[in-house]
């Protein structure tokens, strides 16, 4: 996003250099373990073949659900393997 190149967040990270500013990749969705868990989401969604809005949200619940503390830590691991 453009505004986290802006002077604000730049000097924000001087401010405070326990913390190190990054850039990711324009598209990079390995690097990010949310874009993990929605695409695995999307599939278990798709899987329950919602026909209708009611259960469509059904569906989606049961997806978050089904989507254990484990996988979100291994989605966690692995992009950390990309970073300094």
């Amino acid at each position: 996003m453009a505004f986290h190149h802006s002077r604000v967040v730049n000097d924000w990270f001087t401010a405070h250099p326990r913390m190190m500013m990054l850039f990711l990749p324009a598209y990079s969705p390995m690097l990010n373990p949310i874009e993990e868990f929605f695409s695995c989401w999307r599939w278990k969604v798709y899987d329950n073949r919602p026909y209708d809005q009611m259960s469509l949200i059904d569906a989606m619940n049961a997806a978050c659900l089904a989507i254990g503390a484990e996988s979100c830590q291994g989605w966690i691991r692995h992009s950390r393997r990309f970073f300094p």
